[in-house]
């Protein structure tokens, strides 16, 4: 096995066990109240007109939390898997909630809910990779089915981070529109995007090391054919020079020319050869 295939994988790897790491920071970011969860979100908004909501709240894939004094969340609601942002449904209330939400609150809804499902698939094909890709270090198939599983990880993660930046963003000028201060969640926006720059740059790496140093195997098999044909060559001229013919012509007919890129002419290069010392022993005789 190649060096460079080795490295080519083993970097790989690294980036796919980073890629799966920051997938379980971002699917549990908020589910509690400690650190380091207690630090990501996916937008923060003022909500102090709303009746029943914090004054500041912040959404995640698990419910809403409040924002202490030191910028974390706490005082979270229960733990709900894939929790939408809906704040119709939410808060349980239309007065004072900015009217894009009212109008585009189905939108929301479904946007929101199918990120959630697309970061459980990515997740689960990123460890599917993590798995097989270890085993990629020393056999290329292995390497093939880490490109495959790699790419629905892209897939999935780039349809989770792009459903989610629409999302958001919308949510954000929302707010904006009615005078409402509201900012993205850095954090977990970048955490999306780089794991997806993540497995975009695996992808590659995977299907390098499919590639790499493939022909090795091919070509020592050609060489050890082409050295059989060559001692078959002179076996054959030893039996033509014991007949008694000229020792120049079997000087003369015996020069083997160099094989050219994989090995093309020089077979046919021997046909012509054993063709033209059979004619002239025929000839002799």
């Amino acid at each position: 096995m190649g060096a460079g295939r080795f490295l080519t994988e083993f970097f790989s790897l690294i980036l796919t066990a980073g890629a799966a790491l920051l997938l379980f920071f971002m699917i549990l970011g908020g589910s509690r109240d400690s650190f380091p969860l207690n630090t990501f979100y996916f937008l923060e908004a003022d909500t102090s007109l709303i009746s029943g909501a914090p004054a500041m709240a912040r959404w995640t894939f698990w419910g809403i939390c409040s924002v202490s004094a030191s910028a974390k969340n706490f005082a979270c609601t229960s733990n709900k898997a894939a929790f939408p942002f809906d704040p119709v449904s939410n808060f349980g209330t239309i007065m004072n909630i900015p009217p894009s939400f009212i109008d585009n609150s189905s939108t929301h809804f479904y946007l929101t809910r199918f990120a959630f499902c697309f970061s459980l698939i990515s997740l689960f094909f990123t460890v599917c990779t993590l798995f097989v890709g270890f085993l990629s270090l020393f056999s290329r198939l292995a390497a093939g089915i880490s490109s495959f599983t790699n790419g629905l990880a892209l897939l999935f993660s780039a349809a989770m981070a792009s459903l989610l930046t629409a999302n958001y963003v919308m949510a954000v000028n929302g707010f904006h529109d009615v005078d409402l201060e509201a900012k993205l969640g850095v954090k977990m926006m970048g955490f999306m995007w780089a794991i997806v720059a993540i497995h975009l740059i695996s992808e590659f790496g995977y299907g390098l090391g499919c590639c790499l140093n493939k022909g090795r195997g091919n070509k020592s098999s050609d060489n050890s054919n082409d050295d059989q044909d060559v001692r078959i060559l002179r076996t054959d001229n030893a039996n033509l020079s014991g007949t008694g013919r000229d020792d120049s012509s079997f000087t003369r007919t015996t020069s083997i020319r160099t094989p050219g890129p994989n090995g093309q002419g020089f077979f046919k290069s021997v046909r012509n050869e054993r063709k033209t010392q059979e004619d002239e022993a025929y000839t002799e005789y």
